[in-house]
């Protein structure tokens, strides 16, 4: 049997904190935290992971993954972009 993939992606914003890292903000319903990186490669591979951890607890749990929202405004001062993550699954 082929594997079947699933594709997430959920925005983030990026922003450049005092001390010069970068923190990676989801637009995830109900996550209030943030990662962070010493640049914007490293914070956006932090928001690839946090993404892929996000999205395996709520298969771990048998929940649904919040709706994708796009067009999200900076809360933080810092730019929006997407972060996909995808994986092979045999479901």
């Amino acid at each position: 049997m082929a594997d079947t993939y699933r594709f997430y992606s959920c925005e983030f914003e990026f922003q450049k904190a005092d001390d010069g890292c970068v923190l990676a903000w989801p637009f995830w319903k109900g996550y209030l935290g943030c990662t962070q990186g010493r640049d914007m490669d490293e914070a956006y591979e932090m928001a690839k992971d946090l993404l892929k951890r996000l999205v395996e607890t709520c298969v771990r749990e048998d929940r649904p993954t919040p709706p994708l929202t796009v067009g999200n405004r900076p809360r933080h001062g810092g730019i929006v972009m997407p972060v996909n993550y995808s994986e092979a699954t045999d479901r």
